[in-house]
């Protein structure tokens, strides 16, 4: 959205492809040099994926949940948030996200600028959920079920002001950023003390991290196990316990996502099956239709 005093922005997202809507918010001060700004990624997860999200240090993040299948693991803190959940992350705060399975995904995203906090006239209202904690404590903040829905209806409304084109368009949606802050500050303050059921073990944050940078060279689970210092047993039953799948499942979910990745910059068939961590083509084959529902060759075509 247009705005008198809108400038060239960067947003930093993946994907924006993915984005139903955007808009940059310059009401919270006349003189900002960035802006706060939402977007909204409505869209279906085709493969099961881990991604490692190291934090821009001039940015907080929130994100809000509608839709879909998804973990965070901050530091050794996994959560896994439900309708209408927010996940907070302060400018120090680096985040894995984990998606477990295909699903539909639609949630809401909102980028804070440091700048911010000096100026925002409400300042408490959007500190507190972001600072007022231990780093990787507290990230998930569940509103009431009353207050879920008036969430709703001040997300539909940044949506088609964002459409409307309207000239009083970013302090209208200003306003609804207040009252849906207002929504998660009013949770996080009466939320308890950081539960001990977001902990994982720090041998299964570890084992995450280094099949997440080696998946594509991985000989098999026992070298996680011997690098983790745990049995195969053991690993496999933390994998079950916190993520419900194997660790060669999480494994083979990477790989197909690399796959895809790799078939879609236009590598071929038996390379990408190499590229991607496969030693065997009729398994790889076999392995990303199970996952994909279709072929290798089905999927080039479908993505030319």
């Amino acid at each position: 959205m247009n705005t008198d005093n809108t400038k060239e922005h960067i947003y930093y997202d993946e994907n924006p492809l993915l984005a139903r809507n955007r808009a940059a918010v310059f009401s919270y001060s006349h003189d900002a040099e960035h802006p706060l700004f939402w977007i909204h990624y409505s869209h279906r997860q085709l493969v099961a994926q881990h991604t490692s999200i190291h934090k821009n240090e001039d940015w907080c993040s929130m994100f809000v949940f509608l839709s879909g299948n998804i973990s965070f693991l901050i530091d050794n803190h996994m959560y896994t948030p439900n309708f209408g959940d927010a996940i907070i992350l302060h400018d120090h705060e680096n985040y894995t996200s984990i998606f477990p399975e295909v699903s539909n995904l639609d949630y809401y995203q909102f980028y804070f600028p440091q700048e911010f906090f000096g100026k925002a006239k409400t300042g408490d209202l959007f500190i507190k959920p972001f600072y007022d904690r231990k780093a990787s404590e507290k990230n998930l903040i569940s509103p009431s079920e009353e207050n879920r829905m008036k969430l709703i209806e001040h997300l539909k409304s940044l949506d088609a002001i964002c459409k409307s084109g309207s000239e009083r368009g970013d302090i209208l949606m200003y306003s609804h950023v207040i009252q849906i802050m207002e929504i998660y500050h009013s949770a996080f303050t009466a939320q308890p003390k950081a539960s001990e059921d977001t902990k994982i073990p720090n041998k299964l944050n570890k084992a995450i991290i280094y099949i997440h940078n080696n998946f594509t060279t991985l000989e098999g689970v026992s070298e996680v196990a011997r690098m983790c210092n745990v049995s195969n047993a053991y690993l496999a039953r933390i994998f079950k316990a916190h993520l419900s799948c194997t660790p060669n499942e999480y494994i083979t979910f990477l790989r197909i996502s690399h796959a895809k990745y790799l078939l879609s910059t236009g590598e071929s068939i038996t390379d990408t099956c190499y590229k991607s961590g496969f030693n065997n083509y009729t398994y790889f084959i076999s392995k990303f239709k199970q996952i994909t529902g279709t072929t290798p060759s089905k999927f080039n075509k479908k993505e030319k």
